[in-house]
C-alpha cells in the first residue's frame, strides 16, 4: 500500500507533456546538464536544465512524502546531508549508460529507479 500511495504521488505531481519523455530523453537531458558540449547553444542549456527540473522536482517530492508519512515512506532514503542536483544528474546518467534496455522507458521512473537503486530505504 505505501509504494502503491509513492508513486501514485509522483506521477500525479508529473505534467501530462511529461508522458513522452522517454529514458533516452532524460539521458541526453541529463549529459547535457552535467557536461554541456563545447559551443552550446541555448537550446542545450534548456535540454540540460529539463533534467535538473525534473530531478528537482522529484526531490521535493520525495521530501514532502517523507514528511507527510513521518519517513515512513519514502521514494529513496538519500544521506540525511542530501544531495546536489549534479550528484542526482550523474546518478541517472550512470543508472541509464548501465541499463540501455530500458531507454524507452519513462524518463520519470527511470530517474526513480536509479535513485532508488543508488539510495534505498531500510526496511
Amino acid at each position: 500500500m505505501r509504494k502503491i500511495l509513492a508513486a501514485s504521488l509522483l506521477l500525479w505531481a508529473t505534467p501530462a507533456t511529461a508522458q513522452n519523455f522517454t529514458g533516452m530523453d532524460m539521458l541526453r537531458s541529463c549529459r547535457y546538464a552535467i557536461d554541456p558540449p563545447p559551443n552550446s547553444n541555448v537550446a542545450t542549456f534548456m535540454e540540460g536544465a529539463r533534467c535538473l527540473g525534473y530531478l528537482d522536482g522529484m526531490m521535493d517530492t520525495n521530501s514532502i512524502i517523507q514528511s507527510m508519512a513521518k519517513g515512513q515512506i519514502a521514494l529513496f532514503c538519500a544521506p540525511t546531508e542530501g544531495i546536489s542536483l549534479e550528484q542526482a544528474a550523474r546518478i541517472v546518467v550512470e543508472y541509464l549508460k548501465a541499463n540501455p534496455n530500458n531507454l524507452h522507458m519513462p524518463g520519470r521512473l527511470q530517474a526513480m529507479i536509479a535513485l532508488r537503486t543508488a539510495f534505498p530505504c531500510k526496511s
